[in-house]
């Protein structure tokens, strides 16, 4: 394949034909954007974490999280933003109703006296009625106790609880945000810049030229600078959340749950001194339920959420990397003049999706689409030198060897 380049060389121009000369002869490119652009899928949710073990539970610290779970926003703020507290202050509310109704129902039942008419039975039956009448009284300084011991400071501590939620998850969560949108429009950089691209290289076989000011090679330098700012611009911004934003955010959701569950074992001990005097459980079910209560440990827990998920949240986001030819020709345009740019370089920056389907194809190449390796700065320099050397109109690249296209062999005619 022969490519003639016929512009008057300067330093800048022949460095420039030199990268378009490459991406033309390039015997395969790859259009696809390196790295996932999509944060990966959080880890299954399990019903319930597992057992720490004893090492585990001796790593406890208030950064604990952030240690073991380095890239853990996303299982930390998905357990932040379950509402397990409010499933169980709904419950217990239910429960103090259903127990004051339950004390209502046994009075009015025992409003609808009957008389036996034999004596030592009429005394039997009063004894029921009697038991009756002190059942429903139990049941309704029960359903007192939970009223105020239990649902109504559970419910002031979900009430702050999620007022603390949402100022600890608001920055965070727009960081990431901003992370994920640098990332796609990176991602539809990428696709503009591969049209183009495809439509250069089969510019350049057809009419066997293409400089450096034709509308085509224009278009791909800026659609190669779009792109490769913007693959750096998410790059930096998910190194920045993920170094910064990330631990940070994570350790302070840590203290969100620990304040969350400190209410639910507050509530659980609050329960259990209710049902010992009100006295509406057996001995024995009194007795498991303050077992149960007082074997409650938050430290623990919050060591076996970070041993349940540190597997999946070890692992940092995967860096973009741009197409093929894309950082080269990026580079090669900084020394542009802007002047030569003309109509089609100002056409491309407000317009780069309509300039992409009109001077785009449908995106597929006449080669497999295959990484390339990156052209080395000698090689390109090599070029440039070359064409420094040139007068007139310039050299003629009339041969190339190297599929490669790091070591090309050129043959130059004056």
């Amino acid at each position: 394949m022969a490519l003639s380049i016929r512009q008057r060389p300067t330093a800048t121009s022949s460095r420039t034909e030199a990268v378009l000369y490459a991406v033309a002869t390039a015997p395969t490119v790859s259009v696809e954007l390196g790295g996932v652009v999509e944060y990966p899928p959080l880890p299954p949710l399990r019903s319930v974490d597992a057992t720490p073990s004893a090492e585990e539970v001796a790593s406890f610290s208030a950064s604990l999280w952030s240690a073991r779970l380095p890239h853990g926003f996303g299982v930390a703020s998905r357990r932040a933003s379950s509402s397990y507290d409010r499933d169980v202050l709904e419950y217990f509310t239910e429960l103090a109703q259903l127990e004051e109704q339950y004390a209502s129902g046994l009075q009015r039942l025992n409003e609808r006296r009957r008389e036996v008419q034999y004596a030592s039975t009429q005394h039997a039956w009063l004894a029921v009625q009697q038991a009756v009448r002190e059942a429903a009284q139990s049941h309704r300084v029960f359903a007192g106790e939970v009223l105020a011991t239990v649902v109504q400071p559970l419910k002031s501590a979900v009430s702050q609880a999620r007022t603390h939620e949402a100022e600890s998850l608001s920055l965070s969560l727009a960081a990431l945000d901003k992370v994920k949108q640098s990332r796609r429009r990176a991602r539809d950089e990428a696709t503009t810049y591969a049209r183009l691209l495809h439509r250069y290289r089969k510019e350049a076989r057809r009419e066997n030229t293409r400089p450096a000011t034709a509308p085509e090679a224009v278009l791909l330098f800026e659609a190669a600078r779009s792109c490769a700012d913007a693959v750096s611009a998410a790059n930096a911004s998910t190194a920045h959340f993920e170094t910064h934003v990330e631990a940070q955010a994570v350790d302070a959701l840590q203290e969100h749950e620990e304040r969350r569950l400190e209410a639910l074992t507050s509530a659980f001990d609050a329960f259990a001194a209710s049902t010992e005097r009100s006295q509406v459980l057996s001995t024995a079910s009194r007795a498991e339920l303050r077992r149960a209560s007082d074997a409650v440990k938050v430290g623990d827990d919050i060591c076996g959420f970070a041993a349940t998920y540190a597997s999946g949240a070890a692992r940092a986001t995967d860096p973009l990397v741009p197409p093929s030819f894309c950082n080269e020709l990026a580079e090669a345009a900084e020394g542009f003049e802007h002047d030569q740019e003309g109509f089609w370089g100002a056409l491309l920056r407000p317009f780069r999706g309509l300039a992409a389907s009109i001077f785009g194809d449908d995106g597929r190449d006449e080669f497999p689409a295959v990484k390339h390796k990156p052209l080395t700065s000698t090689a390109l320099d090599s070029l440039a030198a070359l064409g420094r050397q040139c007068s007139g109109d310039g050299p003629e690249i009339v041969e190339i060897d190297g599929p490669e296209m790091t070591s090309p062999r050129i043959v130059l005619c004056q």
